[in-house]
């Protein structure tokens, strides 16, 4: 699902950020890649979304290699097959827990035929596997943080993407809720089949994982 290969990538007049040799996460998989504050965590992840290309190598998601593809191929790419949970969860205060799940399929296509029209009803949906019960005509900046990752995951979750990225996402939760939200997670991904990639330095939650990585360990140490 995920192949690196002798990739690389660095910011205009800095050493580089990624030099990776050898990296893959098959379909399914569950994988959980600790690195440090500064170590490449957000380079990675904005090179698999494709918000940035590498510069040598190869980088493929899902069978395309990123880089050939222009921006705008790269954005309907992303938005037609990653889900992300953002570490501050990203959502759109002003908007109500209704549209800021909807949100991802207003921008693609393929996760709106996926849904097959039955919009309204998904998110009905989600929202009950997810066990919110909360008003979805309520804003999102009136929820508590737990109310927010919620919304988020199913956020990430609509329109059944094949792969789920989430960023520190047990950066703002306590021990309880983050093993509540960790059983939530591994659950919805197993009922899709969807890769799921969990990147965070919080190494409380590695032992969950039947893989993991360190990004030191994969990051460097070799020369195109």
């Amino acid at each position: 699902m995920i192949h690196l290969e002798n990739a690389q990538f660095a910011w205009p007049n800095e050493h580089a950020v990624i030099e990776i040799k050898n990296f893959s996460i098959n379909k399914g998989e569950k994988v959980f890649l600790k690195g440090s504050s500064g170590s490449g965590k957000t380079t990675l992840l904005s090179l698999i979304t494709g918000i940035q290309t590498v510069q040598s190598g190869l980088l493929v998601v899902r069978g395309l290699e990123l880089k050939k593809l222009k921006p705008h191929k790269r954005d309907l790419f992303r938005g037609d097959h990653i889900g992300y949970i953002f570490q501050q969860f990203n959502l759109l205060p002003w908007l109500s827990v209704e549209d800021n799940i909807l949100a991802p399929i207003l921008f693609s296509k393929v996760k709106r035929q996926k849904e097959n029209g039955h919009h309204h009803e998904k998110v009905a949906e989600l929202l009950n596997e997810l066990s919110l019960d909360v008003d979805i005509k309520k804003q999102a900046r009136n929820l508590s943080i737990g109310q927010q990752q919620r919304v988020a995951v199913a956020r990430a979750l609509i329109g059944n993407p094949e792969i789920i990225i989430a960023d520190e996402p047990t950066s703002a939760l306590d021990g309880d809720r983050r093993n509540d939200f960790m059983n939530l997670l591994f659950s919805e991904c197993e009922k899709r089949d969807s890769t799921l990639l969990v990147v965070s330095h919080d190494s409380t939650i590695a032992s969950r994982f039947n893989r993991v990585e360190e990004l030191e360990n994969i990051n460097g140490g070799f020369h195109v």
